[in-house]
């Protein structure tokens, strides 16, 4: 191949996702084996994990990314994208306290880590009024509200202070 992208970005209508790869030296290497880009896309669909039959694809030089309306918290993104696969995967709690992780709060119904909330029934925590009443429809809110204000109850919005350990 005469010329070697610096990047090729992938939309993968199956898994609705955008993969941008950055050749590394290594990949600029072994592309230069083949004979076009489309052999070059293929097998790096076997390292990247996506299918050409169900994706678009360029090859570029250069490469500027412009988003509208999404918040550029690319960090934090990636942390919830974890925290969120981990609670899918029922290990978060594990991850937690195996690495003595303290200060953590996350929403059992959108897995979005949360310093207020709600604590339902002492044991689940929830960011939002709207969380808490999807995982609990049969809940009233506003009866919610008066019964945790009144009484000592196990429901109850709070925030959490920084000195508090998770859970």
């Amino acid at each position: 191949m005469n010329q070697i992208p610096n990047y090729i970005i992938i939309l993968d209508f199956v898994h609705k996702r955008v993969i941008k790869i950055k050749l590394s030296d290594e990949e600029k290497q072994f592309a230069s084996s083949f004979d076009d880009l489309e052999e070059l896309v293929d097998a790096l669909s076997e390292v990247y994990h996506f299918s050409l039959v169900n994706c678009q694809w360029m090859a570029l030089d250069e490469y500027i990314e412009d988003s509208f309306g999404f918040e550029n918290n690319t960090e934090v993104n990636l942390a919830l994208s974890f925290v969120r696969a981990l609670s899918a995967k029922g290990i978060l709690d594990d991850v937690i306290s195996t690495n003595d992780i303290e200060h953590v709060r996350v929403c059992e119904h959108c897995g979005k880590l949360m310093n207020e909330g709600w604590v339902y029934e002492g044991i689940e925590n929830y960011c939002s009024d709207a969380c808490l009443k999807s995982a609990h429809p049969e809940i009233d809110i506003d009866v919610l509200k008066v019964y945790a204000i009144e009484d000592n109850s196990n429901s109850y919005w709070t925030k959490w202070e920084e000195n508090i350990p998770y859970k």
